[in-house]
């Protein structure tokens, strides 16, 4: 049985990015990622993932998950958050060991 790694991450979402921009994990580990926001309400979206989580200011959220699908997928934030909204995109990158 392979060795299933636990990865955890503190993400923050502010207007218009989220720190860090990049995740990097590899497939089979299981994400945890605290999110808060700095300032309003954002929306933790990865679509391959099925994650659709609400951000708020000054609250944490936890966001678990199984990294079963290798490759880069975009993280967006899903609520309109004023006019930069558009350019709020990080990214996860699972890796498939060879």
């Amino acid at each position: 049985m392979p060795d299933v790694s636990q990865k955890a991450f503190k993400l923050e979402a502010y207007r218009f990015s989220y720190s860090p921009d990049t995740i990097v994990v590899n497939k089979g580990d299981v994400v945890r990622i605290t999110a808060t926001s700095r300032d309003v309400t954002h929306v933790f979206f990865i679509a391959e993932y099925g994650i659709n989580e609400k951000v708020e200011k000054g609250k944490y959220k936890d966001i678990e998950f199984v990294a079963d699908k290798a490759g880069e997928f975009e993280i967006i934030c899903s609520t309109y958050c004023g006019q930069g909204h558009y350019r709020m995109k990080a990214k996860l990158i699972v890796e498939e060991d060879e």
